[in-house]
């Protein structure tokens, strides 16, 4: 009996809602039918047209108020235009809105009242932020201070000071926004503007925080608390401990996150406003998805959409949906993923939320992948960065800071999207490798291997055929002219010492387009793979940087080129404990390049893998690499003295890469090996090599 109850008593207080609307609206009419001033009866219409029931009506009356105003003083006619930006705005018709505000601004010029000139810009920088006319909302809110200033108005001026520095925050520019709002903060201090002070320091905390000062946040934030807390502004202290959860939930302080949240939820209540309800419910899901709660995430997330319908906050539904979407994916519910992130597109495009459109391709993209899709995959991220060629101009600025930012650097925007386009290329071939892992990494060595072999070969022909004209040419002079036009051992050997050393610079440009691939934020194992294929190209490098610096190029000193590869191998790998070298050359005389290279790669994917899993849980660990030769036989025993290591387990569990890379290695060296797992983990490989 209680549910029919709940519903007819809803039913009721919508309809007394409605009724005190209409009630009010008839109080309006009867106002404006009894007037005779033509200008109280525009200032009458525009007024029923905010109240109108419907966007119909609404539009209609600003008709008549038009109409009205015709032929009036300039003053009614522009407190009608003012109406229908404010109307456009209302609807999310920002281009309209602005469109008319410039035309009100440009109008309250020419009247004597500075005032209304300073408020027209200040509402039409608001308007320009939320249209992503950046450039343009800067200089209306530059020049609205300016005004406000004069006018001796502190409130305003903050206000416009604040817009600022946001705009500049949402930029990524922080060393401009942090200025503005210490400006700001100082004015309020200056004319005792607590709330205003509360709110600049908020502003400042969550600039903070961006920079991840935890510390300095939290003292922003807690100084906001104490005057809202003097002030009894229930509605500020909810923001503040709203933001206060967010630095405890990215310090991972996840009760302290959650003890926050519910301050917050507290106080909003307290303050009546509750339409702000959501966004605190959506991050107490984040941090219940962070903790590996799904159902929770789940559940304050249904919280989070409840409020924003029963609000009708439509605009940012499609960010609810996203993270609704993103949890699904994540646990393996495929249909439920489908769903949310259908809505979440729709709610997209509907309201013109670029940014959210593309984190949901960009989930597309994996999901299709996870599934195999791997051509689906990739075209759903080239889409996303083609956009940045057809979006209008102010949000390709937009979105160029973001990928400044992500890649710390100040390219030009040519630049930056060729970049995009290349790890869009690179993201989607590292979404292949975590299902193919293998047999990719085989091909890019295999490529590589291709590729270096070309170049050398290329190189030598050029010498050969170069050598065999001047031969053929010279067979005529006599020896003397032959002795003058030869190129002697010192020029031939520095030119190979050339071709070393544009090789190994080659290779170090891939090395670091590899590791700048790596500064983007993803999973720990896709950075684990990138730092493996970082560290082969090193190893390489390295051959070709000794070849260079060694006085004999056809043998290069493998004592100090071993020392040097596990050097970089430990400082590469970072690790928390004392690694000692056991390096042991016992062989006669060094190796070529033919031998030293698989040797090398050989080298790293052994140690790789102890620096990796051998010395987990130990304080010290030992490399071990005895080189030595029997005759023409050489023998390389090589690993760690660590926990050991389960090749058999390895291999029924399909982790495999590495062992097919020792394999194919040591094929290369026409060689064989055994695997000792006593002590430690080894590899004993016999071989012959030059």
């Amino acid at each position: 009996m209680r549910k029919p109850f709940y519903i007819l008593f809803i039913g009721l207080f919508i309809g007394a809602y409605s009724f005190g609307q209409t009630a009010e609206l008839d109080s309006l009419y009867d106002l404006q039918t009894g007037s005779s001033s033509v200008r109280e009866k525009v200032r009458l219409t525009v007024l029923i047209s905010e109240k109108s029931l419907t966007d119909e009506d609404a539009l209609h009356q600003l008709k008549v108020a038009k109409k009205l105003a015709s032929g009036q003083p300039k003053d009614v006619q522009v407190d009608v235009i003012d109406a229908f930006a404010s109307y456009h705005y209302r609807k999310l018709e920002y281009d309209q809105a602005i469109a008319q505000k410039i035309e009100a601004v440009e109008a309250r010029r020419s009247l004597d009242n500075r005032a209304d000139l300073a408020d027209a810009l200040y509402r039409l920088a608001q308007y320009q932020r939320a249209g992503y006319q950046l450039d343009e909302a800067v200089l209306s809110y530059r020049e609205a201070e300016k005004y406000y200033d004069q006018l001796d108005n502190p409130s305003r001026q903050i206000n416009c000071l604040n817009g600022l520095g946001v705009i500049h925050k949402d930029l990524g520019d922080y060393t401009q926004a942090l200025p503005l709002y210490h400006q700001a903060y100082n004015l309020a201090v200056r004319y005792g503007l607590d709330k205003k002070r509360a709110s600049t320091a908020i502003n400042i905390g969550v600039l903070l925080k961006k920079e991840e000062d935890y510390d300095g946040a939290l003292e922003q934030y807690r100084l906001a608390e104490e005057i809202n807390l003097e002030d009894k502004n229930y509605y500020g202290l909810a923001n503040v401990y709203n933001n206060i959860g967010n630095v405890f939930r990215l310090q991972e302080k996840y009760d302290l996150a959650l003890k926050n949240y519910q301050l917050a939820i507290l106080n909003r209540r307290k303050s009546g406003k509750t339409n702000s309800l959501s966004y605190t419910f959506n991050n107490i899901s984040l941090v219940y998805k962070q903790k590996g709660d799904v159902q929770k995430a789940i559940e304050y997330l249904k919280k989070s959409e409840a409020e924003k319908i029963e609000n009708k906050d439509f605009e940012t539904l499609s960010s609810t949906y996203l993270n609704f979407s993103e949890i699904y994916m994540e646990n393996g519910d495929d249909k439920n993923f489908v769903k949310y992130a259908t809505l979440a597109e729709d709610y997209a495009l509907e309201y013109d939320h670029a940014e959210i459109l593309r984190f949901v391709r960009i989930n597309y993209s994996k999901f299709a992948a996870a599934n195999g899709n791997y051509e689906e995959a990739y075209l759903y991220l080239q889409h996303v960065f083609d956009e940045l060629d057809t979006l209008d101009e102010e949000s390709q600025k937009v979105l160029t800071s973001v990928l400044q930012a992500q890649f710390d650097d100040q390219q030009s925007k040519s630049l930056i999207t060729t970049l995009s386009k290349t790890n869009a290329e690179l993201d989607a071939r590292t979404t292949e490798l975590e299902e193919k892992e293998a047999s990719s990494n085989v091909l890019i060595m295999i490529l590589g291997f291709v590729t270096l072999f070309l170049v050398i070969s290329a190189i030598l022909l050029f010498f050969k055929q170069r050598a065999y004209a001047r031969q053929t040419k010279q067979m005529n002079l006599v020896n003397e002219q032959l002795r003058t036009t030869m190129i002697s051992k010192e020029e031939k050997e520095t030119l190979l010492k050339e071709v070393h050393h544009r090789v190994k610079n080659n290779l170090q440009i891939i090395k670091s387009l590899i590791r700048l691939q790596g500064n983007e934020k993803m999973d720990e194992r896709t950075q684990i793979m990138l730092l493996d294929f970082e560290n082969r190209v090193s190893s390489m490098a390295l051959v070709h940087e000794s070849m260079y610096k060694s006085g004999d190029l056809a043998v290069i000193d493998i004592n100090n080129y071993y020392n040097d590869l596990i050097n970089d191998l430990i400082d590469a790998y970072s690790l928390d404990i004392v690694i000692e070298k056991d390096i042991s050359i016992q062989i006669g005389r060094n190796v070529g390049i033919d031998t030293l290279v698989p040797l090398g790669l050989l080298t790293n994917e052994i140690i790789s893998n102890s620096l990796k899993h051998a010395f987990a849980g130990k304080m010290s660990g030992t490399i071990k690499v005895v080189l030595s030769e029997n005759g023409d036989s050489k023998e390389l025993l090589i690993g760690d003295d660590g926990v050991g290591f389960d090749i058999h387990g390895a291999r029924e569990n399909e982790q495999t890469l590495g062992l097919e890379l020792i394999n194919a290695l040591v094929e290369q060296l026409d060689g064989e090996y055994e695997f000792i797992n006593d002590g430690g983990s080894y590899f004993r490989i016999k071989f012959d090599g030059e």
